[in-house]
């Protein structure tokens, strides 16, 4: 919705619903590759300006 139609009224979400579905992905029991790609997509967004503040 952020980047398809714009509606940074998301963007608070993003890390927050990354956090929460990193603990699912430990609890699960999940493939390591799945828990490495949203942790580091997590950061990723962390580091960027837009989302510094949120």
């Amino acid at each position: 919705m952020v980047t398809d139609h714009g509606k940074d009224k998301f963007k608070p979400s993003i890390i927050s619903c990354l956090n929460q579905l990193e603990e699912i992905i430990q609890l699960g029991m999940f493939a390591d590759s799945l828990y490495i790609f949203v942790r580091s997509l997590r950061e990723e967004l962390s580091r960027q300006k837009d989302f510094k503040n949120l």
